[in-house]
């Protein structure tokens, strides 16, 4: 079993991630098998989480990227997606969802809050976020592999 919880102790947003290999009991030995930490001030990476049922891929949101301080109008978030290495282990950056990668033409994704709702299928192909009532859908299914 995998579990991802994000640390809010951190300013800026990290992601750290544990795996067992019995069902979750008291006694229960947890191993870090992961730390994805933000890389970007104020961006809150890990504000919402979302894993795999094979807890292979991680869904997190970070709707502060870009914040701007001094014009927060401006800021806005995004959605990144991760899998686990099957060799190594480790988490790689596979798939991202930010300003540039706006869902259509008539609807924009540069607010503050962009991604902090997310969802995603269960086969983990059709990743869901938006923001002030609008939702915005996007194929993951290519970036998997």
């Amino acid at each position: 079993m995998t579990v991802a919880v994000e640390d809010t102790a951190h300013p800026d947003g990290r992601i750290v991630i544990y795996q067992t290999d019995q069902q979750p009991n008291p006694n229960s030995v947890w191993t870090q098998t992961g730390d994805i930490v933000a890389t970007v001030p104020y961006e809150s990476l890990g504000a919402n989480i979302r894993l795999s049922s094979d807890g292979t891929c991680l869904l997190a949101s970070a709707p502060g990227t870009n914040y701007t301080p001094h014009w927060p109008g401006d800021s806005h978030g995004s959605v990144r997606m991760y899998k686990q290495d099957s060799t190594t282990g480790a988490w790689t950056l596979k798939y991202t969802v930010d300003k540039d990668t706006g869902p259509s033409p008539t609807v924009s994704n540069r607010t503050w809050g962009f991604g902090y709702n997310v969802t995603i299928t269960k086969d983990f192909t059709t990743l869901i976020t938006g923001y002030d009532k609008h939702a915005c859908v996007y194929d993951t299914q290519s970036n998997l592999s």
